[in-house]
C-alpha cells in the first residue's frame, strides 16, 4: 500500500505527466484502454505512436504493477485528480478502474471513433466467488488496463501470407522464364 501511495504522490507532483494527461489524445487513449470508448484498431495503433500516450501508459503500468502487488485496482480517478494518496480516495467514495466507467472530460470535437463500440466494465461473480466473499473484500482485484499491442508480431502475422504469395509468384515467373 505504501508503494501505491508513493507512486500516486510521485505522479501527482510530476508536472510533465499532468500536462500529458490534459492532452485530448491521451484522454482518448485512456478511454480506449479502460474500455469506456473502444477505438477502431487503426486509430488505436496511431495513438500508440504518440510519445505522450506512451509516456503516460508507461507510468500507469508501474502504478498498475504496484496495485497488483497490493491486491487492489488501479485508482485512475485519484491519478486524474492529482491526489497523492489513497486516503482521500476512500473517504470520498471515488471509483477505481474496475468501476463501470471513469469520467475524464474530453473535448467534444476531439473524440475520434464516435461510432466505436462502448463496453462497460461491470464485474460479475465467478463460479467460485460467493456474495459474502465479494462483500468481505473492500478492494477490488487488479485488472490490467494497459494492453500494449505487439506491433511487430501483428505486422509479421499480416505480412507472412504476402511474403509467401510473393515467393510463390517469383517462383512461378522463374519457372516460366527458365523452363
Amino acid at each position: 500500500m505504501e508503494a501505491v501511495n508513493g507512486l500516486l504522490a510521485k505522479l501527482a507532483s510530476d508536472s510533465d505527466f499532468q500536462d500529458d494527461l490534459r492532452q485530448p489524445q491521451v484522454r482518448v487513449a485512456l478511454k480506449h484502454w479502460t474500455n469506456e470508448n473502444r477505438l477502431p484498431p487503426l486509430q488505436a495503433e496511431k495513438l500508440m505512436k504518440d510519445y505522450r500516450v506512451l509516456a503516460v501508459l508507461q507510468k500507469l503500468k508501474s502504478l498498475q504493477t504496484a496495485c497488483q502487488r497490493a491486491g487492489m485496482a488501479v485508482p485512475l480517478d485519484a491519478v486524474l485528480r492529482q491526489e497523492g494518496s489513497l486516503g482521500s480516495l476512500r473517504s470520498t467514495g471515488a471509483r477505481s478502474l474496475t468501476s463501470t466507467s471513469y469520467s475524464a472530460s474530453v473535448p467534444e470535437g476531439e473524440q475520434p471513433g464516435k461510432g466505436a463500440k462502448t463496453v462497460s466494465r461491470r464485474r460479475g461473480r465467478g463460479a467460485g466467488e460467493s456474495a459474502g466473499a465479494s462483500a468481505a473484500s473492500s478492494v477490488a482485484p487488479a485488472r490490467p488496463i494497459v494492453q500494449v499491442p505487439e506491433t511487430v508480431a501483428g505486422w509479421a502475422y499480416l505480412l507472412s501470407p504476402l511474403v509467401m504469395l510473393g515467393l510463390g509468384l517469383a517462383y512461378f515467373v522463374y519457372m516460366c522464364l527458365y523452363p
